[in-house]
């Protein structure tokens, strides 16, 4: 219930609430200083965790009915052979999922430059692997737009460009002059990555923030209080 509790705040928007210590200044030899942000770890653990949770529960009740041990695992009213076997087919399905969640490798690093933007991507779902790196130039830039990217409401952010995106350079959800970031995915909060994003590509004179000991702190999210006041704003309007 903690997990779902946390899972529904992030769903709700409170994905972080500080600055997260993973995002770092970093010095590129062709585009200088910069602010790196990488991709979060935790969520396919969490899911491997879950899973082999549930297979150990769905073999232990299977193997405690079958062996006939005095107090069983399986639910009230469940208790017979065909449950059995079905908690034993469940629990089957569940490691085979969690290995294969295992074999699963995703990294994406987003850099902030005063040239432009990169990413990083690196796909390896099982025997296939691809590697991807963009840079873009901020005057290739055509617009910086946010959207919401599946049906579990997680935030994008697209960059459009006015060069092509070459075929094998791009990610599923990439497109001939579009590159998507999967702000959901970064340990950042979206909103305020967005926000700028969409300020450096707009104001030229700002990207040069991005060269400063603290640049990092432009990723620095608002407080709680500054985001319901920011929201009761809107709603007003509305």
């Amino acid at each position: 219930m903690t997990m779902i509790a946390l899972g529904l705040l992030r769903e709700a928007g409170f994905r972080y609430l500080g600055l997260s210590g993973k995002i770092r200044p970093i010095r590129n030899p062709s585009h200088g200083n910069g602010v790196s942000i990488p991709t979060t770890r935790i969520l396919i653990p969490f899911l491997i965790i879950s899973l082999i949770a549930g297979a150990c529960y769905g073999a232990t009740a299977s193997v405690g009915w079958f062996i006939g041990a005095e107090e069983s695992l399986l639910p009230n009213g469940r208790d017979s052979r065909a449950d059995a076997v079905y908690m034993a087919t469940l629990a089957a399905l569940a490691s085979t999922l969690a290995l294969f969640l295992a074999s699963i490798r995703i990294k994406t690093v987003v850099s902030i430059y005063s040239g432009g933007i990169e990413r990083y991507s690196h796909r390896r779902i099982l025997l296939s692997n691809k590697v991807s790196r963009i840079f873009v130039r901020w005057q290739d830039i055509t617009l910086v737009d946010g959207r919401i990217i599946d049906s579990f409401q997680n935030p994008g952010i697209d960059i459009h460009t006015s060069p092509q995106i070459e075929r094998e350079e791009r990610t599923p959800h990439d497109e001939e002059h579009k590159i998507a970031l999967m702000a959901h995915v970064l340990v950042t909060e979206p909103n305020t990555l967005f926000a700028l994003l969409k300020r450096l590509h707009e104001n030229p004179d700002d990207r040069a923030l991005v060269h400063e000991a603290d640049a990092v702190e432009l990723l620095r999210p608002p407080t709680l209080r500054q985001r319901f006041r920011a929201a009761r704003g809107r709603k007003a309007q509305a």
